[in-house]
């Protein structure tokens, strides 16, 4: 009895980790909305500050470095993917939807997260 309750230990400990996972997108939906909205305000202060650097750069006659174009254009990207991004779930018991825009919101923060380095 003891080994069976050691291997069904196991089990649910592997098992507990995706469904917490997914329960916490579902849970932390308007967590992840507000985080992906703050990232978004600090990338576009810096897709700012980048295009007004490129600004003086070319002012001044001096060389744009070749990083900065491509990386404007993902940071403006970006900003679609959010600007597009659903403001608010219609219903609160739409379980489904939560979910999903959870994992969204979820996603675009992170890749957020590597357009800022």
């Amino acid at each position: 009895m003891e080994i069976v309750s050691e291997i069904v230990r196991g089990v649910v400990q592997v098992l507990i980790v995706p469904v917490k996972k997914q329960l916490d997108y579902l849970i932390s939906y308007k967590k992840y909305v507000g985080d992906m909205r703050t990232r978004k305000a600090d990338l576009d202060a810096a897709r700012v500050g980048m295009e007004s650097q490129k600004k003086q750069n070319r002012e001044r006659r001096l060389e744009v470095p070749a990083q900065v174009d491509p990386w404007l254009i993902e940071a403006e990207q970006m900003n679609k993917k959010v600007e597009e991004f659903p403001s608010e779930v219609l219903s609160c018991l739409d379980l489904k939807s939560r979910h999903k825009l959870g994992r969204k919101a979820f996603k675009i923060f992170k890749e957020i997260e590597g357009v800022l380095g």
